[in-house]
This record gives structure tokens, C-alpha cells and sequence, in this order.
């Protein structure tokens, strides 16, 4: 009865507000409503089609299967704060953040996690980096030739010279003869989902079922 009602007398729609939206999405899409201009509008909506295939081609390359190849993305999770207890007073008090980063194959299988607090590092590049580069030397590499890496464009993390040296070290000195290049490749700023997010996803399900954590 409550569906019928509103649906079909007051056609309200409940859902949740969206977060981390694309601006330029956003800006694009308000411009050609409010825009008049045929011409102007016809150019608008040229754009946004452009800009929302440049954003697809992301996931269209992160599901191809190259022969001989391994394909995972890597991200770091949201920052969790320990310890977490009910109690009021302790909210206020001192935290620690607890960081995760995680490393998994485009599958969303088997992810595996590097976990740290805020007192034996930071979260920068040179974390990032060290995660990656150990996750690099526990792959198995049999016939394969070709490494293929997807994460976001944060520019403390994962987007700078740091990951880039680090790629390149690991080529040259530690990875087997049979590897001979590394692909990395970063989204367009605003649309980003990957599995490492279904996997961060699952993490704070988890968390969520327990109140207290020390």
C-alpha cells in the first residue's frame, strides 16, 4: 500500500546521497540543463560523452586478458581509527590510525593485505612503494612476461616518481628474466571502483560487528 502510494500519487524515490562524484560529471551535466544555447548545449553534451568514454576505457582495459600476463590493482583503505570502544570519553582521547593496503588481482580473489599503525609508519609513497614492491617478490612469474598494475591517481600515494622508481627497480635488478615489461594505469579523476574496494568493502562489514576493538 505504501509503495502504490507513493509511487504512483507522489512518485518519491528514497536512496542514499552519492559520494565521491565525478565534478566535472556533475558540472557537465548541470551546464546542459541550464544552458540554452543549441550550440553551445550540442557542444556540452559532445564533452561529457567524451569524458565519460575516456573513464570507461579504465575498466574496459583493467578486464582485458593479455596471453602471459598478470593483471592486480592495489589501494590503500580508508584510515581506521584505533582503539574502538562505546565509551564517550575515549573518543575524544588519543587515536591511532590503523592503515591497510591491499594488493589483489582483478578477480577480486584471494586479496592479500599489508597492515601497519601510524607509530612504525606513515602512508605516503615510500610506504606505498615498500608494500608493493614486497607483494612484487612473492608472485609466482612462471611464463609470464608482462605485469599489468590499476589504481587510483592520488598524487601522495600512488601517482608520483617514487612508485614509478620503484616499478623500475624491481624490473631491472629483481624480477625474472621472463618479465620484461610493467603497464601501470590510473583512472580519470572521479571514476574509480576497483576490486581492492569490494575487498575494503568486506573489512569494514566486518569491523562493524565488533564494537570494541584494542
Amino acid at each position: 500500500m505504501f509503495r502504490s502510494v507513493f509511487l504512483n500519487d507522489f512518485n518519491i524515490g528514497f536512496s542514499s546521497p552519492a559520494s565521491d562524484v565525478c565534478s566535472k560529471c556533475t558540472r557537465l551535466k548541470e551546464q546542459v540543463k541550464h544552458t540554452k544555447d543549441v550550440e553551445k548545449r550540442k557542444n556540452l553534451i559532445k564533452e561529457y560523452r567524451i569524458h565519460r568514454k575516456r573513464a570507461n576505457t579504465f575498466y574496459e582495459l583493467s578486464k582485458e586478458k593479455p596471453d602471459n600476463s598478470i593483471t592486480f590493482c592495489f589501494d590503500l583503505q580508508q584510515v581506521q581509527p584505533l582503539p574502538r570502544t562505546p565509551i564517550g570519553d575515549a573518543f575524544y582521547s588519543h587515536q591511532i590510525s590503523w592503515y591497510a593496503f591491499c594488493c589483489v588481482s582483478m578477480s577480486s580473489r584471494h586479496p592479500t593485505f599489508y597492515v601497519w599503525t601510524e607509530d612504525l609508519a606513515g602512508r605516503g609513497a615510500t610506504q606505498i612503494g615498500s608494500a608493493l614492491l614486497q607483494h612484487l617478490e612473492n608472485l609466482n612469474y612462471k611464463d609470464i612476461n608482462l605485469i599489468r598494475l590499476f589504481c587510483d591517481g592520488c598524487g601522495g600515494q600512488n601517482k608520483n616518481s617514487h612508485i614509478i622508481h620503484t616499478l623500475m627497480y624491481w624490473l631491472k635488478n629483481k624480477a625474472p628474466e621472463n618479465v620484461v615489461e610493467i603497464i601501470i594505469t590510473f583512472p580519470v579523476r572521479g571514476h574509480i571502483f576497483l576490486p581492492a574496494d569490494r575487498s575494503f568493502g568486506r573489512v569494514e562489514k566486518i569491523l562493524k560487528r565488533n564494537p570494541v576493538i584494542t
